[in-house]
């Protein structure tokens, strides 16, 4: 009976140690493919240089478990969190263009076991002129600039996401994660050390 009960209390032990050694395996798959971001980029260029096309893509694989509300059940999910298209026009010294797009949570499953299909929208597209570092005139669909957090790059963020307040004036504003069409006057004195940034959106004016 002894033997019969070690066996047993054995068993268990090993039982329990592979359901160990299986989740560290998947929290250590999740976690690397969460930090996985891949970058490319084409580039065409005229002869004296003043013209230039570049061409971007900026990816992100991400990898989440979450517990359903009233449930024992967690919701796993692998899925793109961004899945961004970008390009930027020169056509001389003075004048670019940046257009690009997103699609978010691409892929991400819903607890009801539907998948986001991907909404493609176009997320920033802006024209700058800049005629001398003094001097830069943006138009088109402008960060609204509330935050450090509003104005950083996705590719450059410490954590895996933004803020979970970062964009909570978009529905108020009638903005689009952050952006709001309009004109957006900046300009860098003493050597870049200052810089004069004015921004003049559909819904409110904003002086720094």
């Amino acid at each position: 009976m002894a033997l019969a009960r070690l066996a047993r209390r054995a068993e268990q032990e090993l039982i329990v140690s592979r359901c160990r050694a299986r989740r560290s395996v998947s929290t250590l798959v999740a976690v690397l493919l969460s930090a996985g971001v891949a970058t490319a980029q084409l580039q065409w260029e005229s002869k004296d240089g003043k013209t230039s096309f570049r061409f971007g893509l900026l990816s992100q694989v991400m990898a989440e478990s979450v517990d359903l509300p009233g449930t024992d059940d967690d919701a796993d999910n692998i899925f793109l969190r961004r899945f961004r298209l970008i390009g930027q026009l020169k056509l001389d010294e003075e004048l670019t263009v940046f257009i690009q797009t997103d699609s978010p949570n691409l892929g991400k499953g819903a607890p009801s076991g539907t998948k986001d299909t991907g909404d493609v929208f176009l997320q920033d597209v802006v024209a700058t002129w800049n005629p001398a570092q003094q001097f830069h005139l943006d138009g088109g669909l402008l960060l609204t600039e509330q935050t450090y957090n509003h104005n950083q790059s996705a590719a450059s963020l410490l954590a895996v996401d933004y803020g979970a307040f970062t964009f909570d004036e978009s529905t108020p504003t009638g903005s689009r994660v952050g952006r709001d069409l309009g004109l957006r006057v900046r300009g860098y004195l003493f050597d870049d050390l200052l810089e004069s940034d004015q921004i003049n959106l559909q819904w409110q004016v904003f002086t720094f």
